[in-house]
């Protein structure tokens, strides 16, 4: 966990300094099936954005970068883009706060 909160902590800095905090979020899908993964990623938003409200980020002036929500490499089942696009969404809206203005 230390190296998450030295993370937090640098882009606190970063918004001091007036930059944009950039946030990018991006996993090794390993499980088998698109509704899996879609969990993960809104399990790994969730507390992304906990530990930057507890780092008390501006969560306005903060851009995310997510990955595509997508089933493992070990999946056999080929997903339609709808599919994907469809989980992608619906872990975005499940757990990224209103206050965050963009999504990359």
């Amino acid at each position: 966990m230390y190296s998450h909160q030295t993370h937090f902590n640098s882009h606190a800095i970063l918004w001091e300094s007036n930059a944009r905090t950039k946030i990018h979020i991006n996993l090794l899908q390993v499980s088998d099936h698109v509704v899996s993964c879609r969990q993960v990623t809104e399990q790994v938003l969730s507390c992304t954005y906990k530990a930057l409200m507890e780092h008390h980020v501006y969560l306005e002036g903060t851009l995310l970068k997510p990955n595509m929500v997508t089933a493992g490499q070990s999946c056999t089942t080929k997903y339609k883009a709808a599919d994907i696009a469809k989980a992608t969404v619906t872990a975005l809206q499940r757990a990224v706060p209103c206050a965050v203005p963009g999504k990359a």
